[in-house]
């Protein structure tokens, strides 16, 4: 450890410096010139007779104070000789710096900030706080963040002002901007509408993107509940689509498990009766095309080749006469839900062998699916959107990579509250949104996970971190943290030494996340005095023990808001007070004080409380 001695005049050593070297944990001795002439020639004589202080000796190595060369020369019109000491330091913190190489700063997280984890902040809805877009990045342009995530809530949300203020306040400030898309837009929609209005916003975003320069643009990877639970709101009279943007029939005729499954799905709405009647009455139609104007029952039924009372043929023959009527194009009945889409296409996944497939189901097939645990229906459901944001974004692959645009699926939370803690919507579980980027495998297309909107579906964060594939973390570009992630979404802020948030970042850390975002998103309905606390010194310090690599058993003090001059004050307290607990039970004299402080006190008492101000000094 060096040896610091500090000559200051006027107390010129700044506080600043103090604080730098005891976080340091580098010992020093200040003497105070003003008080001690005989120090005052020791410190003129290290100057060659040059009166500036503060005078800062490292092993015998004199370093002068926090003036610049030419301020000095003007000061005290030295000319030459000044130089030789001051030239290469300007700033008493970067003397000590340079000057003491082997300090405890050069421990693993020591250090302003994280090289590979940034920490950003969201700028907030605007609509929700009655703003404009620069109004809500303006209040939280000052909380020392590295990016800021703008709520952009519709792609054609930004005026050309807002652009041009943007674009100015990234230059003028250095800060860094992403961006939240629209809450709104669904991806893993059938519905044509929705599934049109996606893609339109998809397109748009990424123009935005490019035209700001943001680090990337962050999508929900769905939106609504699962649908078979949704099918109810939208059931008739509507037409959707396959992955591929195209109807439905199409994906349909392409997969021989989807058209058996479609037309099993039909004839539940017929009991026998009325597959008899059907058949009877295609047939009578038949011979009066024929030219019998009054087919009698006998015709009829020789016509059908079957007896009424042979239900199994009859159920055969009628699913036969479905397959060549209702798969013929022009007679396919659109008139479905979008839960059917869906067990459409996850037969044609099935039926190809689709890794979209594959990889989140196995080997299962769809009715098995359809017809097991609520867990298989929810992998059967993840599949199928996958592949419809597959299909939205195949064509923009290339736009991606020549743009350089990136884009991130974030787990969706339970939109409007619906359905909290009961497991009801698509692509809930950041493991399932790893398998579909995987399966994509663009570079510019990655994941980012909120541990609130885990909860929020009724999964325990620290079990699916736990439960995550060995490289997710691989994929894993951003992640929205708060303190306490539970299913009440209350964007609690972030708390110095929150050891169970950082239990979560260990895990992806693990799995390979080494670079990327911590994103605090601020909310809750909390008054702005309330919404901060310290989290983003909070986030600064678990980014650089992450950067560090440095495990949660063994998170030093810093983590906790403890730097070296605070466990040295800690340690003191502890050792005066060790004996407090049996004070009073011992039979011999307890002695507070030596003999000359003891005289001391007799003469003067008044000096206790003199002595308790300095004591921890």
């Amino acid at each position: 450890m060096a040896v610091v001695r500090v000559y200051v005049k006027d107390d010129s050593l700044s506080i600043e410096v103090k604080n730098f070297l005891r976080e340091n944990g580098v010992s020093f001795t200040e003497y105070d010139v003003d008080k001690y002439p005989s120090m005052r020639q020791e410190a003129m004589a290290l100057t060659k007779g040059v009166d500036a202080f503060p005078v800062v000796l490292v092993d015998g190595k004199v370093i002068f104070g926090k003036k610049t060369v030419s301020e000095l020369k003007r000061e005290f019109k030295v000319k030459g000789k000044l130089e030789k000491y001051v030239s290469k330091f300007f700033e008493v913190r970067e003397q000590i710096k340079s000057s003491i190489p082997a300090i405890e700063r050069k421990k693993a997280w020591d250090g302003l900030e994280s090289k590979n984890f940034l920490v950003g902040v969201t700028s907030g809805l605007p609509t929700a706080d009655r703003a404009t877009v620069i109004e809500e990045v303006a209040s939280n342009l000052g909380k020392g963040c590295d990016v800021m995530r703008i709520d952009i809530e519709s792609y054609n949300h930004l005026t050309p002002k807002d652009k041009d203020d943007l674009k100015h306040l990234s230059e003028a400030q250095g800060m860094k901007w992403a961006i939240h898309g629209d809450v709104t837009v669904d991806f893993t929609q059938a519905d044509k509408e929705i599934w049109e209005h996606a893609d339109l916003s998809l397109k748009e975003y990424i123009k935005m993107v490019k035209d700001l320069k943001a680090l990337y643009v962050n999508f929900h990877a769905a939106v609504y509940p699962q649908p078979q639970i949704h099918e109810g709101v939208y059931k008739s009279n509507r037409r959707y689509l396959g992955p591929d943007g195209k109807g439905i029939y199409e994906t349909l005729k392409k997969s021989a498990g989807a058209k058996k499954h479609y037309i099993t799905e039909f004839a539940r709405n017929y009991n026998l009766e009325d597959m008899w009647r059907t058949l009877s009455g295609r047939a009578q139609r038949e011979l009066q095309y024929a030219g019998n104007k009054e087919p009698t029952l006998e015709a009829v039924m020789k016509k059908i080749g079957l007896e009424k009372d042979d239900k199994e043929e009859i159920r055969k023959k009628f699913h036969e006469l479905l397959h060549g009527e209702l798969l013929e194009e022009g007679h396919f009945n659109e008139d479905i839900t979008e839960w059917m889409a869906y067990c459409i296409v996850a037969w044609w996944l099935y039926d190809r062998g689709d890794p979209m497939w594959t990889t989140i189901c196995g080997s299962a097939s769809p009715d098995k699916l359809i017809e097991g645990h609520r867990d298989d229906q929810i992998k059967m459901v993840d599949a199928v959107a996958g592949a419809y944001i597959r299909g939205h974004f195949e064509k923009y692959l290339n736009k991606l990579s020549s743009e350089g645009v990136m884009i991130l699926f974030e787990n969706p939370d339970a939109r409007g509250g619906e359905g909290r803690g009961q497991r009801r919507f698509r692509l809930m579980r950041p493991t399932h949104i790893y398998h579909v980027i995987k399966v994509i495998g663009h570079p510019n297309i990655r994941l980012s996970i909120d541990w609130e909107h885990i909860a929020m579906h009724g999964y325990d964060p620290w079990d699916e971190a736990k439960s995550f594939p060995l490289d997710i973390g691989e994929f894993v570009v951003n992640t929205d943290v708060n303190s306490h992630p539970g299913v009440n979404h209350l964007m609690h802020p972030v708390e110095r030494g929150d050891v169970n948030l950082y239990k979560l970042l260990w895990e992806l850390r693990k799995r390979g996340f080494k670079k990327g975002y911590l994103t605090y998103e601020w909310g809750g309905g909390r008054a702005p005095e309330q919404r901060w606390g310290e989290t983003i010194i909070a986030l600064k310090s678990m980014a650089k023990m992450l950067d560090a690599r440095i495990p949660p058993e063994e998170l030093p003090p810093e983590f906790f808001g403890l730097g070296p001059a605070e466990v040295e004050l800690e340690k003191r307290i502890m050792e005066r007070n060790m004996f407090k607990p049996i004070e009073g039970t011992l039979e011999f004299p307890e002695l507070a004080h030596g003999w000359m402080s003891g005289e001391l006190v007799k003469k003067s008492p008044r000096k206790l409380e003199t002595w308790a101000r300095e004591e921890f000094r």
